[in-house]
């Protein structure tokens, strides 16, 4: 059985994953603010483990299901992601934090508002992992971002005080990882890594989705439904269709980036003179 874009099933998901997302952000940030970031770190690895155990389930359903052949490999853009959080939670960094943020936070939101797997059951195996896989992917980096807005704020008030920046930034709120590996916030400039991801991903799967006419990043045809649906309209398929989606990524990177503009090295400036 089938299920439609923003049918009653859909419905029912979306509700789900904003239950989820609304009450984890809830508890974590009620954790931070009571300065109990070890508990808030636990939390934040909890969520990553049900990002990897939802993912793998998927793909060893895939393999007992027949249904893993070669446009189904792990190699969407999504499924990288999977592995960029485990990656940052072992070891942060600002080109990562970046990447999390722009494309691997939008591209689960959006894959969970049109998803491309409604050929499948709504309750099935593969339609439950899938939402549950994509909306902790949406947790996971909203909560790195909130650590590392509060690994910032730690810093801020580090150096107006004379005390320890990276020790404070981490009982805060940094990461739980050892002090000095906290990654602060985003700025606007960092925008430069996200690009660099799409342009490396489209330069190795673009020869591999042509030559054996799949669809990893839709780069040869927009999932049904979808925005990308749009573009293909007015530009037509083929090479028209990847320009348009060329653009339509740039113009967005650059949009997703905005509200962390002015940002410099010294971090949230107005967040400082506030202080003041």
């Amino acid at each position: 059985m089938e299920f439609t874009h923003f049918g009653n099933e859909h419905l029912i998901w979306l509700a789900i994953c904003v239950l989820l997302c609304c009450g984890t952000l809830f508890a974590v940030k009620a954790c931070l603010a009571k300065g109990r970031a070890a508990k808030a770190a636990r939390i934040r690895r909890i969520v990553l483990f049900f990002v990897l155990f939802t993912h793998i389930v998927q793909q060893i359903y895939r393999i007992a299901a027949h249904d893993f052949n070669i446009g189904t490999l792990p190699i969407h853009v999504c499924s990288l992601a999977v592995w960029a959080c485990l990656i940052y939670e072992i070891r942060p960094n600002r080109p990562l934090l970046a990447m999390l943020y722009c494309p691997f936070l939008p591209g689960a939101a959006l894959a969970i508002i049109f998803p491309d797997w409604t050929m499948y059951p709504p309750f099935g195996i593969l339609s439950i992992t899938g939402f549950l896989a994509h909306v902790s992917i949406v947790i996971y980096i909203l909560l790195v971002l909130v650590f590392a807005k509060s690994a910032e704020g730690a810093r801020a008030a580090g150096k107006e005080t004379g005390e320890d920046a990276a020790g404070l930034s981490d009982s805060v709120g940094g990461t739980g990882a050892p002090k000095g590996k906290t990654v602060s916030n985003l700025r606007y400039r960092d925008l430069i890594y996200s690009l660099l991801f799409f342009a490396a991903y489209g330069a190795l799967l673009l020869p591999f989705d042509l030559h054996f006419n799949v669809n990893y990043g839709f780069m040869n045809w927009p999932s049904p439904g979808s925005p990308l649906d749009v573009i293909a309209k007015y530009t037509g398929p083929g090479t028209g269709y990847r320009l348009g989606f060329a653009v339509f990524i740039l113009v967005f990177v650059i949009l997703w980036y905005l509200p962390y503009i002015g940002r410099g090295k010294s971090g949230n400036k107005g967040a400082e003179q506030r202080r003041r």
